[in-house]
């Protein structure tokens, strides 16, 4: 019976393409080295001895045209604890070229015989469930088709996967659809159809079930031209189920957020059931002499993100379920979950009011308004509400400062966990650039080479100091580029010594750098006269938004304020013959200013440069080239200096 569906497969495929179907991609493809021919998903959702039952039928063909992609050839079905593999067919199909395998009767044919499992592990996760089953299409070569299909079991109804189309080859025919048995309320979201040539259609099959269908034709190849992650861009359908039937009974599943909701509550209900008297004890003796609730806060917060080193964990529900507090302390480490835990449990035991919180980060475009799923969020924390006013704290991003919100997370739904059955849905707030501060004052002359000598105070505050820190502890002992690269000054001749850091601790606002440096190529002598280059920095040189990437939003981790205080002594025997003029840019999301002045034989140049957006959209990047060029040109103008 299997041989039978096997061959009745291969008949379609040979019927599906002939050669003149082929000879037809490659004219219409010419620069394509591989395109796809079929992608469908079917997706089935049922009730099965009074539980539900969901499955994904997957289909996937191609044609490679040439012989340069055959690397290709190397892929597989991904899976988890919430995905289970029930059925894998892949085979080649050679008979539109010459390679033939003599082992078959049908000898154009090559099967998969062998395929192998294999661990995923995401950057930045110690341990996960992500698998891989992979293989090798055999036998790949110019005019070869591949052929693709399996069947996934969803074993939890909170967790169905999205249809992405997301391929880097366009692909001719597309299908998605969702076939539900009477008795199952669905809801569905779309995203970036809009520019797609897509056909929608609903069907009520014998009153017994019904069928959501969307066709694609001549899908283009996935852009990767974007700051953003490809979701955002990405055309995609997302399915969650809202309720169904069982015995006459309405269950909901995720109709709304509060099913959501609900649902997060019931894996932390059992959480914090050992003896937690360590916990209470150390929080105690912490908070001890301390009068204001934002003092305790504050001591807590640090104590967990300098005693609980952070390791990240993805498997099944307990990727979901917060380890016990006691255990977190005692094993000294944890996920995002944990953390949020132990600091919750810690608060409480303050009396300070304080929240697991569930939150997205910005590389989920979602809101739980209109996806309440478990594909909206991707992090938790802990919500303390200080002055009638919620406080965000993230203790797994080390050295970030007490009062900020992780960089990531700005802008984003978070879903705080009031009580068992009460939730608030709060908007994290954007960082003010004006504690994202960075300062530096130099003070410059020459030596006997003509290069500039300088000696330099910078200081950093808010995202700017924790940006510092991690960048401090992964340089290299005596990393000479490493002024340069993190304040973006000179270039590869410039030279910098560092003499002192002050205030690195995560309890001090602003951090402290004196160094001193060695410019060269900054003066040129013509003649009797000095031309000098006082812009040393280079802070957005590369931030010019070019060709594809136009089409995209650009992304900023944060809004900041730099600013340049320099100052130049004019040597013996030379006047000032020239001065630039002061320069701006204004916008409301970016710009900068120079003023150059005199003042008792000292050249003055003080420059601001701020960024005050999340976002640069489509329509503003031509003015934001427009900055980036203007601030180039202005970092390249000299003051001239005449000899007496």
């Amino acid at each position: 019976m299997k041989n039978k569906l096997f061959l009745a497969l291969v008949f379609l495929i040979i019927k599906s393409v002939n050669s003149q179907d082929i000879d037809k991609l490659i004219q219409k493809y010419p620069t394509e080295d591989v395109v796809g021919l079929n992608l469908s998903e079917h997706l089935f959702i049922s009730s099965k001895k009074n539980k539900l039952d969901i499955k994904r039928v997957v289909n996937k063909r191609k044609l490679y045209i040439t012989n340069e992609k055959k690397s290709s050839a190397n892929t597989g079905v991904y899976y988890d604890n919430f995905h289970k593999v029930l059925k894998i067919e892949a085979l080649t199909n050679n008979i539109n070229n010459d390679l033939r395998n003599r082992n078959r009767r049908n000898n154009h044919i090559w099967k998969v015989n062998n395929y192998s499992d294999k661990d995923i592990i995401s950057n930045g996760v110690f341990f996960g469930d992500q698998k891989q089953k992979t293989f090798t299409f055999p036998a790949v070569t110019e005019k070869s088709i591949t052929n693709l299909d399996y069947s996934i079991k969803t074993m939890d109804p909170h967790f169905i996967q999205p249809f992405y189309l997301f391929n880097n080859f366009p692909i001719t025919n597309a299908e998605f659809s969702v076939t539900v048995q009477k008795g199952i309320e669905i809801a569905y979201k779309s995203y970036n159809l809009d520019t797609l040539n897509v056909e929608y259609s609903k069907e009520v099959n014998d009153n017994s079930t019904t069928t959501y269908k969307w066709k694609f034709l001549n899908i283009p190849k996935a852009k990767f031209d974007y700051d953003f992650s490809p979701v955002y861009y990405l055309p995609q359908i997302a399915v969650f189920i809202k309720s169904y039937e069982i015995n006459g009974e309405k269950k909901n599943v995720l109709n709304n957020v509060s099913d959501l909701y609900g649902w997060y509550q019931s894996l932390i209900t059992n959480i914090n059931r050992t003896n937690q008297e360590e916990i209470k004890n150390i929080t105690t003796n912490l908070i001890k002499g301390l009068k204001t609730d934002e003092e305790k806060i504050k001591a807590i917060y640090y104590f967990v993100q300098e005693k609980i080193n952070y390791i990240a964990f993805e498997d099944g529900l307990n990727g979901f379920i917060p380890r016990d507090a006691a255990s977190v302390y005692t094993k000294k480490y944890g996920d995002c979950k944990d953390m949020a835990n132990i600091l919750n449990e810690m608060l409480k035991y303050a009396n300070i009011p304080s929240f697991l919180t569930w939150i997205g980060t910005r590389s989920k475009p979602y809101s739980y308004y209109e996806l309440p799923t478990t594909y909206t969020d991707n992090h938790m924390i802990t919500t303390v509400k200080v002055n009638n006013k919620f406080l965000f704290l993230d203790a797994t991003a080390e050295y970030l400062p007490f009062g900020y919100p992780s960089p990531f997370i700005q802008g984003k739904e978070a879903l705080i966990g009031i009580s068992k059955n009460d939730f608030k849905i709060s908007v994290v707030g954007e960082v003010e650039k004006e504690k994202n501060y960075s300062e530096i004052k130099s003070k410059f002359n020459f030596n006997e080479d003509f290069n500039l000598k300088g000696k330099h105070i910078a200081k950093t505050t808010g995202y700017k100091k924790l940006d510092f820190n991690h960048a401090f502890d992964r340089k290299k002992e005596k990393d000479k580029d490493f002024i340069r690269t993190f304040f973006k000054l000179g270039n590869h001749k410039t030279t910098f010594t560092t003499k002192k850091i002050s205030s690195l601790s995560l309890k001090n606002d602003t951090v402290q750098i004196q160094f001193e440096s060695n410019f060269k190529n900054h003066v040129r002598k013509i003649d009797n006269k000095l031309f000098i280059k006082l812009n040393t920095d280079n802070l957005l040189a590369k931030e010019l938004v070019k060709h594809e990437r136009k089409k995209y939003a650009k992304k900023i981790n944060y809004k900041y304020v730099t600013k340049y205080l320099t100052s130049f002594k004019i040597p013996k025997g030379y006047i000032h013959e020239f001065i630039p003029k002061n320069s701006s840019f204004e916008n409301p999301k970016f710009g900068f200013e120079t003023n150059y002045k005199i003042d008792n034989n000292h050249i003055i140049l003080e420059k601001k440069i701020y960024i005050n957006a999340l976002k640069i959209t489509v329509k503003e990047i031509n003015t934001w080239n427009t900055f980036i060029k203007k601030l180039s040109r202005n970092n390249k103008k000299s003051i001239i200096l005449k000899k007496l």
